[in-house]
Parts: structure tokens; C-alpha cells; sequence
């Protein structure tokens, strides 16, 4: 993929909120997906300067195929190296690997920020790929995604959900989510907060009918084990446990079975309804607990 405008409004936002890109580590080498007109425009909207001819040099720089690579921008917001990772040589990746495989020990615990930004759908074994960004983070660093969601069949092997990166960037993996967005791709897009699954106690869906990403910032609160990250879906959690949150009744299993399938029903009537709405009355339930605007 690449960085667009609201991949770079997103990572001079995670480093207004913390996220130190002293050495980053950049799955795939990244290019630069905006205009310089947009690129200044980001700029400006977070009181940075850009000296003349400055967003020129960054989008121009490393003559990607499309646009210049990354690593001029992520300079700007505070990298001292970036280091690129990818399973060929064909675009000057400072490392080849395949993130199939085991990342080799000398890189673990080596970055500050690890930034995947449209590579992981594309690796086939997530598990071992997620893995390898997971114990690239130092403590107290940060594992970045801008990654594909909704209405991308085809562009890779995966889209992914939120209940996947809050699983998996949880307590159990020495992880803590600290922010999780979501937005349909227009270089205007509204973002919105994407709540924890297993705080709601329920599923955080959508059905939209426009591409949509998401954008996820971790932290690594300890060093924390990574053999195995596996996690189980939250609400199949609760249901085994046989506790609702929020609730001081307790359901059986068998009535959380039952009460779920009727939500069920409800649930694909009302889509039924949806599918049957001309387009132009189709609104995109941005709406909570799942979601909240973010200014």
C-alpha cells in the first residue's frame, strides 16, 4: 500500500501523542501515496513547518514507482534510521526477509516503532508475521498499523477486524492498545474510535459499502513471552464463562446460546432491509458504544 493523507495525518498524530520514532523499523518499503499540495496541507494542520521545497523532496525522494519513499516523512516525525523489511530486493529494502518465517534474534527488541502500513494482509502465516512485529518493539515502544478493513476482497490475502489486534495486542502479550480508529478512504475522512469488543461484551461489526481501514497504535508495556499470541474471540469467552459484563445476572451457556441466535435473526432481517434501501438512503452506522467521533 503506502502512506496516503490519512496515513500521515495518522503517524504526526501517534507522535503528537507519544509514539517515538527514534529507530523505526518499516514492513515493506513504503512509498508515499499523496500530492505535495496534501502533504502540506497535513503539515499545516499540526503546526509543523515545512521549509521550501521541503514536500517536494519528501514525495519526490527514493523515486518510488508511483511516489518518493517513506523514509523522509517518518524522518519528519523524529526517525533517526528506519530500517525496511520485505521478502525481495526489487524496491532496496534494507532487509530481506520473508514474514512468513521467524524474525532472526538480533532484531528483537531493536525498535522504537514498528510500522506496518499495508503489508500485512499480504503475508499469508499472520500469526508467525504479527508475531515478528510484536518482539521487534522494545519496552515502552510501538507497534503501528494502517491496515485494510472493509471492501478490500482481493487486494490481499486478509481484512482485518478489530476484535484481531485487540486480541492479540492485549496484557497476555506484554501489550496495550492505546488507540484503534476507523475511516472510509476519502482524503476528508472523519475518523472514529473503535471500542474494545470484549468491553462491550459484544461484537464490533460494520457493513458499509465503501473501503475502509483501520488505524491501530499499541504500546509495549513489558517484555512479556511472545511463544504464543494466540487469542480467543471475546464474546465465545464470555459465553463459556457464562458471564455478561454489565449484568448481575449470570446466563447459562445454553441461554446465551439461545439469546444470541435471536439476536441473530433480528440481526439479518434488519440487513435484509438494508440490501433493499436504494444507495443514495445508505448511511454507514458509524454509531456507539462501537464508535465514537474523534476531532
Amino acid at each position: 500500500m503506502g502512506i496516503d493523507i490519512n496515513g500521515a495525518r495518522f503517524l504526526l498524530d501517534a507522535a503528537r501523542n507519544g509514539v517515538i520514532f527514534d529507530k523505526t523499523a518499516m514492513l515493506g518499503r513504503q512509498e508515499m501515496h499523496l500530492g505535495i499540495r496534501q502533504l502540506e496541507e497535513v503539515f499545516r494542520r499540526f503546526s509543523l513547518p515545512l521549509s521550501v521545497g521541503e514536500a517536494d523532496a519528501i514525495i519526490e525522494n527514493g523515486g518510488g514507482r508511483n511516489k518518493g519513499y517513506a523514509e523522509s516523512f517518518l524522518k519528519k516525525c523524529g526517525a533517526t534510521s528506519v530500517t525496511s523489511f520485505d521478502n525481495s530486493d526489487f524496491e532496496g529494502a534494507t532487509v530481506v526477509h520473508d514474514m512468513n518465517r521467524d524474525i532472526p534474534d538480533e532484531y528483537h527488541a531493536g525498535f522504537d516503532c514498528v510500522l506496518d502500513s499495508g503489508t500485512l494482509e499480504h503475508v499469508f502465516n499472520i500469526p508467525v508475521a504479527l508475531r515478528n512485529c510484536l518482539s521487534m518493539v522494545k519496552p515502552g515502544g510501538h507497534f503501528l498499523s494502517i491496515t485494510i478493513c472493509n471492501n478490500f476482497m482481493g487486494h490481499g490475502f486478509y481484512q482485518f477486524s478489530p476484535e484481531l489486534f485487540y486480541g492479540v495486542l492485549s496484557a497476555k502479550n506484554g501489550y496495550a492498545v492505546e488507540r484503534m480508529f476507523i475511516f472510509e478512504s476519502r482524503p476528508d475522512a472523519r475518523w472514529y474510535r473503535v471500542a474494545d469488543p470484549k468491553k462491550i461484551g459484544g461484537r464490533v461489526e460494520l457493513i458499509n459499502s465503501v473501503m475502509t481501514y483501520l488505524l491501530v497504535q499499541a504500546r509495549r508495556v513489558s517484555d512479556t513471552g511472545l511463544s504464543d499470541i494466540t487469542p480467543q474471540q471475546s464474546d465465545y469467552t464470555v459465553m463459556w464463562d457464562g458471564k455478561i459484563p454489565g449484568s448481575t445476572k449470570l446466563r447459562t451457556v445454553k441461554e446465551e446460546s439461545r439469546f444470541r441466535r435471536f439476536k441473530g435473526v433480528v440481526k439479518g432481517a434488519a440487513k435484509n432491509m438494508l440490501r433493499h434501501l436504494p444507495v443514495e438512503t445508505f448511511r454507514t452506522p458509524f454509531n456507539p458504544p462501537w464508535y465514537e467521533p474523534y476531532e
